[in-house]
């Protein structure tokens, strides 16, 4: 018989009374996702280990170049596209251009952010549509690009503008600080390039008509003695500094080039083009030597790694990373791109599955966040996805009517399941595995999963958008359009009862693992039902009526309740409708789904942004197992955590068998830690607080 020893964390009474009133932020394991429209800015910071892509999508993120992990997505001010980026010289803060139609005018908007946590230092509105930006090389100066056909010269540490620098007589679409931080260039839809004493504004030099076309990015040469600029003649010309002569044109773009960068070495000289490809060429000679194709749209930005041995593209909804030396597309900087409409962890507690409006779910590792695989045929949105409770299948739903049941170890597709006539906003596994129900405008559907069968129809009024099976398997609950919540009896399919009280449509729905509470979720409020008599437990309601109330998930034990959408993330505790926790940083502006991990020392929310976060439940103590021998394992959580129970059992979900665990454990100051020989059959290990 084989030996297995499984962890589990859920924190049965959790409390969460000494979480600080100033944590905004949640306690994040990992981020995922990629960008939904175009990558506009792209630079790698100064020290080497940052990557920061800037979006028509409205954000900012923050990647780490040693492993291409997403670290902080930030999210642009009113909606603002973000049109370019830089960081400062010493790696600490990230500038952005923004660019949107506010109040029917065309606005701008310069904002910097701290690279340490995210948080905005200044926004800085002007009163032209697409800024562009670049910081100088002393720290002290941002400068910002308009279409009013005007420059302007910001200080870094506040935002306020020192100098305006006039001379173009069209839009100006570029500008780079030479390295020096004496000069600055940029390049206008009026053809020239101008060179700017950046000190004064003085105007040094211009080059007339330097292309026959829009200039649409200039670069510098490390050593400053070189200037590199493309334009919309499908062209990239090479500039001398020193007398402003042309060095060279270079040929071979087929439509109108929109990027140009330099290696740190200045040996090669990278330029992306309308064209979909980015080509690298030797800056000694100007040849070609080689284009990089794999982009299926415009490549609008790029950026060398400090080392110059990759290069970074982006276009739409991509960054694509390529060996210099070879040309070799070595790895995409992506994970959705599209808004996450849903989240769910495998039972097992080894998955997380995303479903996305890029028409994909994605299975990513729920210990580390590494993308597994990505599971494509939707023709529309993906807007539910489920485990079955062996965790063995995968069904996703989708506006294109269809559920697809996939195999998680291999990625087949198992059955598509057809007969919905309306977009199935929900699906859920019976406890059993061998059912599945799914809900929308057309009604609740029971299907077998064997055969794809669709066995009963229930009338859920005009439909819904969230359904939840109890874990005993008895009752069906459907939120629906309505304001009404329907339960059913799975027996005989008869109606169990009607939970009336929410003044909206009702969002979100979910049992307790022990299937004694219900919980619901709507714009206006959160719900728990007492499930013996399907009496109202609790209402919680939130005092600000701006946020709004989209999602939510009750823990694992049902004693506490995680909301959020447009306002936020919040953590409720059940026994007496108390807000435990409260965060607004890092969340996006909506988050749309909510997913606890089987044994509740984690969460997972998915953003409108295309981001995916994991994140450590409030206020848990970390349990963690591992090999101490060969022959022993050991179960570990940190010391001092007075008040918490170490118990086993040999059912995950059960409410009644967990025994106290007490000799052997030893306590190092750090770390408590029982250490014993793996028993026989599955064992299941929690932290309990009585």
């Amino acid at each position: 018989m084989k030996t297995a020893v499984k962890l589990l964390c859920v924190i049965t009474g959790l409390v969460l009374a000494n979480l600080s009133a100033h944590a905004v932020r949640p306690d994040i394991r990992w981020l995922g996702g990629g960008h939904n429209a175009e990558v506009r800015g792209l630079v790698v910071s100064p020290d080497g280990q940052w990557i920061a892509s800037g979006c028509n999508d409205q954000t900012v993120k923050l990647w780490r170049s040693a492993d291409g992990k997403l670290v902080r997505t930030l999210q642009a001010d009113l909606s603002a596209a973000v049109l370019s980026v830089a960081f400062s010289p010493d790696s600490q803060r990230i500038v952005a251009g923004c660019g949107t139609e506010y109040g029917g005018t065309a606005t701008g908007f310069l904002e910097l952010w701290q690279v340490s946590d995210g948080s905005m230092v200044w926004t800085q509105r002007v009163s032209w549509a697409t800024p562009v930006v670049d910081y100088a090389s002393d720290g002290q100066r941002v400068a910002a690009a308009c279409p009013d056909n005007n420059i302007y010269l910001l200080r870094a540490t506040n935002g306020a503008i020192e100098r305006t620098l006039t001379g173009h007589t069209s839009p100006v679409f570029c500008l780079a600080f030479a390295p020096n931080g004496q000069t600055l260039a940029s390049g206008s839809e009026d053809k020239s390039i101008r060179f700017w004493n950046a000190s004064n504004g003085g105007l040094l030099h211009t080059i007339n008509t330097a292309h026959n076309g829009s200039v649409r990015w200039v670069d510098y040469s490390p050593d400053g003695t070189l200037l590199a600029s493309a334009g919309y003649d499908n062209k990239v010309k090479i500039w001398r500094t020193s007398d402003y002569g042309l060095v060279r044109t270079l040929s071979s773009h087929t439509n109108l080039v929109l990027s140009v960068a330099f290696s740190p070495d200045g040996a090669t000289l990278a330029s992306g083009s309308v064209d979909k490809t980015a080509k690298l060429w030797r800056v000694s000679d100007g040849a070609l030597l080689r284009t990089l194709e794999g982009h299926t749209d415009w490549v609008y930005s790029l950026a060398f790694a400090t080392n110059g041995n990759t290069l970074y593209s982006g276009a739409y909804r991509r960054i694509k990373q390529w060996e210099v030396a070879t040309g070799a597309s070595l790895a995409d900087l992506t994970g959705h791109n599209g808004g996450v409409r849903g989240a769910a962890f495998s039972p097992d507690g080894q998955w997380l599955v995303t479903g996305s409006d890029d028409q994909t779910a994605i299975l990513w590792r729920a210990a580390d966040g590494a993308l597994q695989r990505r599971l494509g045929g939707h023709s529309n949105f993906v807007v539910a996805v489920a485990f079955s409770p062996d965790s063995g299948l995968l069904a996703t739903a989708s506006q294109d009517k269809l559920i697809k049941l996939w195999n998680v170890t291999n990625g087949n597709l198992v059955l598509n399941l057809t007969n919905h006539t309306a977009t199935p906003y929900a699906v859920v596994f019976a406890p059993n595995g061998t059912n599945l129900g799914s809900l929308g405008s057309d009604g609740v559907r029971f299907w077998n999963v064997a055969d794809g069968q669709n066995y009963q129809t229930l009338s859920a009024g005009s439909g819904g958008s969230c359904l939840a099976w109890s874990p005993d398997g008895q009752f069906v609950a459907a939120g629906c359009f309505d304001k009404q919540i329907r339960v059913w009896r799975t027996s005989d399919f008869g109606l169990a009862t009607t939970l009336t009280g929410h003044s909206n449509s009702v969002a979100a729905l979910a049992f307790s693992a022990d299937g004694q509470r219900l919980g619901s979720v709507s714009f206006e409020s959160a719900r728990i039902w007492r499930v013996t008599d399907w009496s109202l437990e609790r209402s919680l309601a939130e005092t600000n009526s701006s946020l709004l109330f989209v999602t939510g998930q009750l823990s694992p034990d049902g004693q506490f309740m995680a909301t959020a959408g447009s306002g936020g993330l919040r953590f409720w505790r059940v026994a007496d409708g108390s807000m435990m926790s409260s965060y607004n940083d890092e969340i996006g502006r909506t988050i749309n789904g909510i997913a606890f991990a089987p044994d509740g020392s984690s969460y997972s929310y998915a953003r409108t942004d295309g981001t995916v976060a994991v994140a450590r439940t409030p206020g848990a103590p970390l349990l963690s197992i591992f090999h101490a021998t060969t022959n022993t394992v050991a179960v570990s959580w940190p010391s001092p955590s007075t008040g918490w129970d170490l118990q086993q059992n040999t059912n995950s979900v059960s409410s009644v068998n967990w025994s106290n665990l007490t000799s052997g454990i030893q306590d190092d100051g750090t770390n408590k830690t029982l250490i014993f020989s793996p028993p026989t059959g599955n064992r299941f290990y929690r932290l309990h607080k009585p």
